[in-house]
């Protein structure tokens, strides 16, 4: 009976010890995939950034294309209503 209790304690031990190796295997590749999203992350930060420089860029522009625009109706009125064709 002592060397039945003994065998299974043996075998026990052995599928606990098993299950830890899995586990472990699981977490380290579970590092692995992390480190990789980590990564990941970094380059779509650096990519965000660079667009808000971009986009700020672009609204300086629409700001700068509109205040030409509003400018040069501005004038043109002010042609129209000022120096008129004798």
């Amino acid at each position: 009976m002592a060397f039945n209790l003994e065998t299974d304690l043996v075998k026990v031990l052995e599928k606990i010890d098993n299950k830890i190796d899995k586990l472990d295997q699981k977490l380290d590749d579970l590092k692995d995939q992390l480190n990789s999203v980590d990564k990941r992350l970094v380059v779509v930060e650096t990519k965000l950034t660079i667009m808000e420089g971009s986009q700020r860029g672009q609204i300086w522009s629409l700001i700068v294309i509109l205040a030409t625009a509003v400018l040069g109706i501005l004038i043109a009125g002010a042609r129209v209503f000022f120096f008129p064709n004798p």
